[in-house]
């Protein structure tokens, strides 16, 4: 567990900075790369579990969407 979460802040740390040197603002860059790692591990983590049968990308998008949604409620 400690060295998936440690890939995973490193993975975001990586695109984070290359979002940063594309001028995208640190706390959106940021942002940006903490949610796509983490809609990528809560796809993933579903997509691994026994009987599921939906496509890695379509389980992507439905994690992505209930992030939206969530945050759009917040506002």
């Amino acid at each position: 567990m400690k060295r998936e979460l440690l890939k995973s802040a490193r993975l975001a740390t990586a695109i984070a900075a290359a979002l940063r040197s594309r001028g995208v603002p640190e706390a959106t860059a940021t942002l940006a790369a903490e949610s796509g790692v983490t809609v990528f591990g809560v796809a993933f983590g579903i997509w691994i579990t026994e009987g599921e049968e939906r496509s890695f990308l379509d389980l992507e998008r439905e994690v992505l969407g209930k992030l939206v949604a969530l945050a759009a409620g917040a506002t």
